[in-house]
């Protein structure tokens, strides 16, 4: 019988992509007076031309990359400008001299007066990353980062895109998509995983373009506009979604099993969060436990051994069988600067692992702390295949949230000795065919395959390494034929 399955769960959703500018801080008032300033003295020099309103920060300037801003805005005025360089001194000359005379006001007001987020916002992201969700900034602005900062927020957000970031990676700015892409494939997410949260209607288009989920915030009684952009919902604050009743829905899920307490050292957890398909299967995952060995199983692969009675009698078995593990494809580890990140010797923050019954998922989600006091965050989702039962799959991500590391992500196939012999037969073997036999059998048991996947990351930048696992070259590896 089929059971019954929701339509939406929060746990369906592995990230939040936050605007901003409206968004988190109110920094849209900041960038409002700068450009107000900049588009009110450079007007005044064309008379008949229209003055610059409230209204044009609205419909030409919110949400746009600072150059696109610039260039829409003269063009409503039917003024032409030539674009001009990113390195232009600040001026009247060119777009992008405009664009950074606008830059170099907005920077004063904020070094000056500083920043404070918006309360609702802050509870929002905090109720999100208590739930273990990933968090990313995505803005047209450049000083993304420098706001963040200042308004005492940039530990929260490992990953920034910003105008600079997404000028360097040659993305377009909203309306277009690229930027909310290119910020969700850098988390490790595909779009519908994501939810973005905007307050321009640019952003609301560039989002549903990329088929992302949009939350609209309405700040400045545009619901209507950001509706009909294409938000699925709108609220006038972040604080509407921080009840305790969402806070719970989190962690509410009847198709997820959660262990978010110590680890035990019985193994009954690995039995508990094992995975499998009817032919392949594996005891569960977890990183930093070292060498994992005699949990992965495949159907049918056994041993055979000979039952001995005091009596034969008719009716009682002959041949007994035990199950006996294949090669272990479980064991990962993870070194930053040499150091490995190791149970009962690296210092753990927070420590999650989740079974979720719907995706077929199991995700391993540790907050680690070394011993040079850097935190790294890592995630290891693995899955057993259910359209093709001979396939197994590992994705590690590493995130960097303090400094710069060398990381090296090693993964290992252990083979499982037995303890008793592979083959039990009635009749003694010859030597000459028992030994090799036996020796090859203690070399496939005893083999281990490696593969390193080193890579030196900067904090914010992310190590998405999967590890494919045929389980059909495990059974015929064991073979003794």
């Amino acid at each position: 019988m089929n059971a019954y399955r929701p339509e939406y769960r929060h746990r369906d959703y592995k990230a939040v992509l936050f605007d901003l500018d409206g968004v988190i801080t109110p920094t849209a008032l900041l960038h409002r007076k700068a450009w107000h300033e900049l588009f009110t003295a450079f007007f005044d020099k064309f008379p008949g031309v229209a003055s610059y309103t409230d209204q044009d920060y609205f419909s030409l300037l919110d949400g746009r990359p600072r150059y696109d801003a610039v260039q829409a805005t003269l063009a409503s005025r039917g003024i032409e400008l030539p674009w001009g360089t990113v390195d232009d001194p600040a001026g009247q000359d060119t777009v992008c001299a405009l664009g950074n005379m606008k830059n170099d006001k907005f920077t004063e007001v904020l070094v000056r007066d500083g920043i404070e987020p918006y309360a609702g916002s802050v509870a929002f992201l905090r109720q999100v990353l208590d739930a273990g969700l990933d968090v990313a900034v995505v803005s047209s602005s450049r000083n993304a980062r420098m706001v963040l900062t200042a308004a005492g927020l940039d530990e929260h957000f490992p990953l920034v895109m910003g105008g600079q970031e997404a000028a360097a990676r040659s993305l377009a700015g909203k309306p277009a998509p690229d930027t909310f892409l290119a910020a969700a494939a850098d988390l490790g997410w595909r779009p519908e995983e994501c939810v973005v949260i905007e307050d321009a209607t640019s952003g609301v288009t560039a989002a549903r373009a990329g088929g992302f989920g949009v939350i609209g915030v309405a700040r400045e009684d545009n619901e209507e506009e950001l509706l009909a952009a294409g938000a699925h919902f709108v609220i006038e604050d972040l604080a509407e979604l921080t009840t305790e009743d969402s806070a719970q829905a989190w962690d509410t899920d009847s198709w997820s099993l959660l262990r978010d307490e110590q680890r035990d050292s019985d193994g009954a957890q690995d039995t508990v969060f094992s995975l499998g398909n009817g032919f392949l299967g594996a005891r569960a995952a977890q990183l930093g436990l070292g060498d994992q060995s005699g949990g992965t199983f495949i159907n049918g692969l056994h041993e055979a051994w000979e039952i001995r009675h005091a009596e034969s009698a008719f009716g009682l078995a002959e041949t007994g069988q035990t199950m006996i593990s294949a090669p272990d494809f479980r064991t990962l580890r993870v070194f930053i600067n040499d150091e490995a990140l190791e149970v009962g010797r690296t210092e753990m923050l927070n420590d999650e692992l989740r079974l979720d019954f719907r995706d077929g998922t199991l995700c391993a989600r540790t907050l680690w702390r070394t011993a040079e006091g850097h935190r790294v965050a890592v995630m290891a989702r693995s899955m057993i295949s259910f359209t093709d039962r001979h396939l197994a799959l590992q994705d590690v991500h590493v995130r960097l949230l303090d400094a710069p590391a060398r990381v090296l992500v090693q993964s290992s196939v252990i083979g499982y000795s037995s303890q008793r012999t592979v083959a039990s037969l009635k009749r003694p073997m010859p030597p000459r065919l028992a030994c090799p036999i036996r020796a090859r059998a203690r070399r496939l048991a005893s083999t281990r395959y490696t593969r390193p996947d080193t890579r030196c990351m900067a904090p914010g930048l992310e190590s998405h390494t999967r590890f494919l696992v045929p389980g059909c070259r495990w059974r015929r590896s064991l073979s003794t034929r």
